[in-house]
């Protein structure tokens, strides 16, 4: 899917001036980034962590992703919408001319080459052995959190039955 994504990057810059052809392209691409967050988040559910119920684990481990995932979403479909409204009525602008769109441009650009590297980095390590088996790691991570748990309902019951 980042092939794809990097793909209709560089498409988009060949089929400036052609906005149908553009328009296309970056609907497809806003719909390619959708569904890569929602694979994202369904490889985290079939994690055994995630099945463990020890999801907190998982969001917090993985939680700049899915914050560089939706701030490059929301980027992208930003810069979709000025580019095309800006060219849409008259196409001889050119957004390389303008200052704006041209701060807008290397914006995304940036953003994108940052939202590649913790995309492919949460792809390598979900795929560790240790979060999709059980390990003593994991075992200890699983009773810790219901010690935790327990002395939490514990303070409950003491300070209730005070």
């Amino acid at each position: 899917m980042l092939t794809i994504d990097i793909f209709f990057n560089a498409l988009s810059i060949l089929c400036y001036g052609d906005n149908m052809a553009l328009l296309l392209i970056y609907i497809l691409q806003d719909t390619l980034l959708i569904m890569s967050s929602l694979v994202l988040f369904v490889s985290f559910t079939a994690t055994f962590v995630f099945q463990l119920g020890l999801i907190h684990i998982v969001l917090v481990q993985f939680l700049p992703t899915i914050i560089m995932s939706i701030f490059y979403t929301f980027v992208s479909i930003g810069y979709h919408y000025t580019s095309l409204s800006s060219t849409w009525e008259d196409q001889t602008v050119n957004i390389f001319l303008e200052t704006h769109l041209l701060i807008f441009f290397i914006f995304h650009k940036v953003i994108s080459c940052i939202f590649y590297s913790f995309y492919k980095r949460t792809a390598l390590q979900i795929s560790d052995p240790k979060y999709n088996s059980d390990s003593t790691w994991l075992r200890e991570l699983f009773i810790k959190h219901m010690n935790d748990k327990a002395a939490k309902l514990e303070a409950r019951n003491a300070a209730a039955a005070t």
